[in-house]
């Protein structure tokens, strides 16, 4: 088995435009194409403007006659066009899904995407025996709305995610499916999105069911050009998704298996092998974007602690973290800065906090830590610490940060849900006190 280079894979007709161009050109560069997205030439670098900055643009009524450099467009990875498929696939797994090939003297080449590698997949090389079921909780969480849903609020949300497409349910059955290529074709239209989800939405939408192979998924994300699956189970309830960038890994063993006979390629597909496992355990266990532990991972850990014979004996404490106006944070200076903020408290919480305590994001700008071995007056001096080093932040340079802390200590054994609910009272506490203060729970 060959694995091509990128320059086999790249779609070529690529649009693109120069970073020094106006707002107003990069948009009807991208109308007039309908492309979801538009390269922009940034020197011998490239960045992106997608779909979700045209909405960005238009709700915040930026002045279009401003420079594309102005938006602070994301860079996107940039490779030789002689580079083998292998080491090109883990790049495909950041939040752009997207490749920049180049010529030898750094022009641009052309742009290689998901698609274009799951096309290049033999699903022959598949075993046929695995079905959906058994990968479905590998695969990413899916964005749902319901049918009456305004398309605008919708978009809003694509802004704070990394998904491009929403499933429209009527009682958690799927009956249409919603893309940022479909508002693409509203936006040029100039069709007003306040309107309900349904009115736009594509119908009926395509599925397949949990007992479908990876074989069949795979042909049926090939030919029909989709980003992912989505699954229903036999009531047609929706189950979830596997996306294309879960497809690929799924293929990997595999692969492996087959070009045993190449030598040759054998050591670099171990070495992407290692790379795939361990990225997919950090996944499995931390926040993307915090480097925090996940929500379901901080669970268990709880869990583990609580089964510990010494934890019937001992005192914990836990500590419920909010970020004060954090929705004024991303209204007024956008979400790459919330995500920034978000960033900065997470490792500023890491570091004042004591060698075995265990933090998690526990979602949107809500923190949680596991204070071990610790009575009320302990937890208070690290609520404190933390509530201290936080407001010293500057983030940008100039944008300062406040959190509001909920305390619970608890003795012996106790359920998750009881030490949070008294945690996020006297979160709320804190926060009907004026915000940026720390209170306990009685």
């Amino acid at each position: 088995m060959k694995f091509p280079a990128l320059k086999e894979l790249a779609t070529t007709n690529v649009i693109y435009i120069e970073i020094d161009s106006t707002i107003r050109e990069g948009i009807e560069l991208m109308l007039s194409n309908v492309h979801r997205n538009v390269i922009v030439k940034d020197g011998e670098k490239f960045r992106i403007l997608m779909i979700a900055d045209l909405v960005y643009i238009k709700k915040r009524n930026i002045d279009q006659n401003r420079s594309l450099r102005s938006l602070d467009l994301p860079f996107i990875t940039a490779l030789d066009k002689e580079t083998n498929i292998l080491a090109c696939v883990e790049h495909l797994k950041k939040q752009i899904e997207y490749i920049c090939t180049l010529n030898s003297d750094g022009s641009l080449h052309g742009i290689v995407t998901l698609t274009d590698i799951i096309s290049h997949i033999d699903p022959d090389t598949l075993i046929e025996n695995y079905t959906l079921r058994e990968y479905l909780h590998l695969g990413t969480s899916i964005m749902e709305a319901g049918e009456e849903e305004l398309v605008l609020d919708i978009f809003d949300r694509f802004e704070q995610s990394s998904f491009d497409s929403v499933v429209i349910t009527r009682r958690n059955v799927p009956i249409g499916i919603l893309t940022a290529k479909d508002i693409l074709k509203a936006l040029k239209s100039d069709i007003d999105l306040n309107i309900p989800a349904r009115e736009l939405m594509t119908s009926p939408v395509r599925t397949l069911y949990v007992e479908s192979t990876i074989k069949e998924a795979l042909e049926f994300i090939n030919s029909n050009a989709f980003k992912r699956v989505i699954v229903i189970d036999s009531g047609g309830y929706l189950s979830g998704a596997i996306t294309q960038k879960e497809l690929i890994s799924l293929t990997y063993n595999r692969w492996s298996q087959l070009i045993k006979e190449h030598f040759s390629e054998l050591q670099e597909i171990n070495r992407i092998l290692l790379i795939e496992n361990q990225q997919y355990k950090t996944r499995a266990l931390t926040d993307q974007l915090t480097g925090l532990y996940n929500r379901h991972y901080f669970i268990e850990l709880f869990d583990k602690r609580q089964k510990d014979e010494e934890s019937r004996f001992i005192s914990d404490t836990l500590l419920l973290i909010d970020i004060d106006n954090f929705k004024q944070i991303n209204d007024n200076y956008g979400h790459n800065t919330g995500d920034k903020v978000l960033s900065a408290v997470s490792k500023t919480l890491i570091n004042s906090l004591r060698g075995n305590d265990i933090a998690g994001r526990w979602g949107g700008e809500e923190f949680v830590v596991l204070l071990l071995m610790s009575e009320i007056e302990e937890a208070m001096e690290v609520a404190q610490k933390i509530s201290r080093n936080i407001a010293a932040l500057k983030v940008n340079g100039n944008l300062s940060v406040t959190v509001s802390i909920g305390i619970n200590a608890f003795h012996g054994i106790q359920r998750l849900e009881d030490v949070i609910s008294k945690a996020d009272e006297a979160l709320y506490e804190a926060k009907r006190s004026g915000r940026n203060c720390i209170r306990y729970a009685l």
